[in-house]
């Protein structure tokens, strides 16, 4: 603190300074004139007005460079000083001996020092260039605008105090005119813009008297009308003395009046005011008077002078130099063509002589010898036209008769270095003063635009307002002038068209192709109808604005719906019954396909899934004799080491396994493999083809087909080329599967036509439950390598065709097949034929026998007895 005060002191000395005294600050003398103290000058390197305290000199006087404090930390950049704002950049930007010390930190997005109030930055400084702890930029985009910055006329705000414009360093003087006169007073004030009443000349000495200014005219007034300190200079009047009374005055006896003194008058043609026969129009004598007072004395006087003579009649005589060569004659009176003065340089030209006004004429006027001088009196101004634009720059000029080359007779160029800126040509909007009337960029400039009033902001004008021209958009104008309704921001060309019944795009349409679709509600359930529709701005009674609903009959049914197991869309997703219904039901898996389902494994729907069942109790999934169905009711069932019947309870720790429920006298440890049936335990009498095991071995004692070997005799109807007949096994017989049982080729005795065969089929069949029956699928051939081709026909007994019947070959019934072979056949080719049969109903203990011969049959009583056909007999 006190090396503050020191440098303050020492600040205040030097402003106090002038030169030639200093100030001895000790505390008991009073400053005493010792002449110049020399003070200590700080070396301002980084010119930002603070200097630094290693680098110091004394003087009288501050050197260039040098400042009168040592404050600057940084004398290198001029962004540090005390008066700089701290900056987030790890520096002391404010030389406060702390670095980056700001309580606050604020984005500087122009890096100008000065943040933006608007980016507080809540992390505090993290190395960041462009963070500042002064928060006063109100134009964070521009680096020449913040409060450091020089206000200058360009209305912006450029030192951030909220005024623009005001005390700008380049404002201009304008001074009050009070008078309307062209020319202010010494009162001014400082403004960018020219104020109302001011102009930017002074010099008006009586701003209240239009008729007072700097260059008027001094009239003989009192008043000092031209404003030069003298009251009518030069704008008095001359009187001449007139002494001899004779009404003529003496030009060389004057006083400067406003009005005529006595003794004075106005004439000043007096010759000699001595004598009042002498003036103006008196009689000339030789006298040695000018009693005429016309310059000539004595003329055609007795003691007449010399007379020259005047051509050219122009008061000059033709003698120059050498007045022997003149022609001239000597009298009192002045003769006709002679004059008593000489010099004429021309007197064949009136115009010519030493007292003819020099004009630019080619000529010489006046006899001085020289011809269009400068000093002539018609001689032009002519200023320099840089720019050729025909303008000249009034502060470069010369006089002469003929016009130099670049140079015109005018002024008024405001840019001589500019073609297109002079006072003819046209102001346009470009940001200069195109005609030079000072003016620049008018409202009257050729290319102005017209604006229209934008009362609602929305950009769009109001073609019926008060339009303005000017170069530039005035403060609420826009160039568009089709804004239908300017009190509205939401009615204009560029809105969308909304259903309001307002013209909202300015097409001269209300409500054009915006009216929404309202869909009928019939069920009153709030979801519409998408087949029946109405078009409205708002939903009519008994309409709404959606189309959901897949029922409209049906109130509770739409999209809000809760989904049930009715097989009905209720919630209108498209899914009826989903797994997600609310009485939905859960089904679990079965594996093992025995009716019970596994806990673990389960799913939810509406309906049963394939391979899942309603229950859950199946203890092994895996195996379809194991679940809450079956029973520990078996020897085999009670040693399998599995709970058969899920009852947790396995083999012997199961009641049922010592239980004789059957009351055969056997349980199922003891070997009954029944314990249901009383006929069947171990050591039963086993029951053939019952498929029942009724002793308990394991096995059922006829459970296949076997080929019994019984065959037919051969008669007559066996020329067949047999393959023979299909030995059948229990693997290749089942019931609804289609079977061959009988295949022979058919051969040719030579090569030639193939003859028509018949067929006979019957069927034999022992039907133990009379459910069985055999069907005759179809009786087919193939051929190899030859061109044969036939059709089959079928004939039942009684002679009815059953070709396209279901073919079916019962008990006792026999067919006539008959093979019509097309084509030829080689001796060497044979044709195989296939009988092919379908059994269905085969059970245990049924047998059948079928009956095959060759034959050439006309009809059905034809056929032969089944004794003389090949047959086989199957049984299971």
């Amino acid at each position: 603190m006190h090396s503050i005060i020191s440098l303050g002191l020492l600040a205040l000395m030097t402003a106090c300074t002038d030169g030639s005294v200093s100030w001895d600050m000790s505390p008991d003398e009073t400053p005493t004139d010792t002449g110049c103290q020399e003070s200590t000058w700080y070396r301002d390197l980084d010119e930002d007005g603070y200097g630094d305290a290693d680098n110091s000199m004394l003087a009288c006087d501050a050197p260039d460079g040098y400042v009168g404090n040592a404050l600057d930390c940084d004398d290198t950049s001029f962004a540090i000083n005390p008066g700089a704002n701290e900056v987030c950049n790890g520096l002391d930007d404010d030389c406060d001996n702390e670095v980056d010390d700001g309580n606050a930190w604020y984005l500087d997005h122009d890096a100008d020092g000065y943040g933006d109030s608007a980016f507080f930055y809540e992390d505090g400084c993290d190395g960041s260039t462009y963070l500042v702890a002064n928060p006063d930029d109100c134009d964070d985009t521009n680096a020449d605008v913040n409060p450091a910055a020089e206000e200058v006329c360009d209305e912006v705000d450029n030192d951030c105090d909220g005024q623009i414009d005001i005390d700008a360093t380049d404002a201009s003087i304008w001074h009050i005119d009070a008078d309307g006169d062209g020319q202010g007073s010494e009162e001014s004030m400082e403004s960018c813009d020219q104020p109302s009443g001011y102009v930017a000349s002074s010099g008006d000495c009586n701003d209240h008297d239009p008729d007072v200014y700097e260059g008027a005219t001094e009239v003989c007034d009192e008043v000092d009308n031209d404003c030069d300190g003298d009251v009518d200079e030069g704008a008095e009047l001359t009187f001449y003395a007139d002494a001899d009374e004779d009404g003529y005055g003496n030009p060389d006896a004057t006083t400067e009046a406003c009005t005529a003194p006595d003794g004075y008058i106005e004439d000043a043609t007096d010759c000699n005011d001595s004598s009042a026969d002498a003036f103006p129009g008196a009689t000339e004598v030789c006298d040695g008077i000018d009693n005429d007072c016309d310059g000539e004395v004595d003329a055609d006087a007795t003691d007449a002078s010399t007379w020259f003579a005047d051509a050219d009649e122009d008061g000059y005589g033709n003698c120059l130099e050498d007045t022997d060569a003149c022609e001239s004659t000597v009298a009192c009176e002045q003769p006709d063509g002679y004059v008593d003065t000489t010099g004429d340089c021309d007197d064949t030209d009136a115009s010519v002589n030493p007292d003819a006004t020099e004009v630019c004429d080619g000529v010489d006027n006046d006899c001085d010898g020289s011809i269009d001088p400068s000093s002539a009196t018609d001689a032009g101004t002519w200023y320099y036209d840089g720019d050729a634009d025909n303008y000249g720059d009034e502060d470069v000029s010369i006089v002469q008769c003929d016009q130099p080359s670049g140079y015109v007779d005018n002024t008024g160029d405001c840019d001589d270095s500019d073609g297109e800126v002079n006072p003819d040509a046209t102001e346009v909007c470009d940001g200069l003063d195109n005609d030079c009337d000072e003016d620049i960029d008018p409202d009257t400039s050729a290319d102005a635009s017209l604006w229209y009033p934008d009362v609602d902001e929305d950009s769009y004008g109001d073609e019926d307002g008060t339009a303005s021209t000017s170069c530039e958009a005035p403060s609420g104008y826009v160039s568009d002038s089709s804004d239908c309704n300017d009190l509205n921001e939401d009615v204009n060309p560029g809105a969308t068209e909304v259903c309001n019944e307002v013209d909202d795009d300015c097409d001269g349409d209300v409500d054009e192709d915006v009216e929404l679709t309202f869909y009928a509600d019939a069920d009153e359930d709030g979801y519409g109808d998408e087949t029946t529709t109405i078009e409205a701005c708002t939903a009519p009674d008994g309409y709404v604005a959606n189309d959901n609903d897949c029922d409209d009959d049906e109130g509770t049914t739409n999209p809000d719906a809760d989904e049930y197991c009715d097989s009905v869309d209720n919630d209108c997703d498209g899914d009826i019954d989903p797994d997600d219904s609310l009485d939905a039901s859960e089904w679990y898996f079965d594996l093992d396909e025995d009716g019970y389902g596994d806990e673990s494994d389960s799913t939810v729907a509406c309906d049963q899934p394939s391979g899942y069942v309603a229950t859950d109790t199946d203890c092994d999934d895996e195996n379809a004799d194991v679940n809450p169905g079956e029973s520990e009711n078996s020897y085999a069932l009670c040693t399998d080491e599995l709970d058969n019947d899920c009852d947790e309870d396995i083999d012997a720790d199961d009641v049922e396994c010592y239980t004789d429920v059957d009351l055969d006298g056997q349980t199922p440890l003891a070997g009954d493999c029944d314990n249901e049936d009383a006929t069947v335990y171990d050591g039963a009498t086993e029951t053939c083809d019952d498929d029942v095991d009724q002793d308990c071995d394991g096995e059922d004692d006829v459970c296949e087909v076997v080929d019994t070997g019984d065959t037919g005799d051969t008669g007559s109807y066996s020329s067949l080329i047999e393959i023979g007949w299909v030995d059948l096994t229990n693997s290749s017989i089942t019931n609804g599967a289609m079977v061959d049982v009988y295949k022979f080729n058919v051969s040719a005795s030579s090569d030639g036509d193939v003859s028509t065969n018949q067929f006979q089929l019957s069927l034999d069949w022992t039907d133990t439950d009379s459910d069985s029956d055999l069907e005759l699928e179809s009786v087919m051939f193939y051929q190899d390598g030859s061109d044969v081709t036939s059709s089959v026909s079928i004939t039942d007994e009684d002679g009815n065709d059953v070709t396209d019947t279901d073919g079916l070959l019962e008990d006792d019934e026999t067919l006539i097949v008959t093979w019509d072979p097309e084509g030829e056949i080689s001796a060497a080719e044979t044709v195989t034929f296939i009988i092919r049969v379908t059994p269905s109903g085969f059970d245990t203990g049924d047998s059948v026998s079928l009956f095959l011969g060759e034959g050439d049959w006309e009809s059905a009583d034809e056929m032969v007895p089944e004794s003389d056909l090949d047959s086989e007999t199957w049984a299971y």
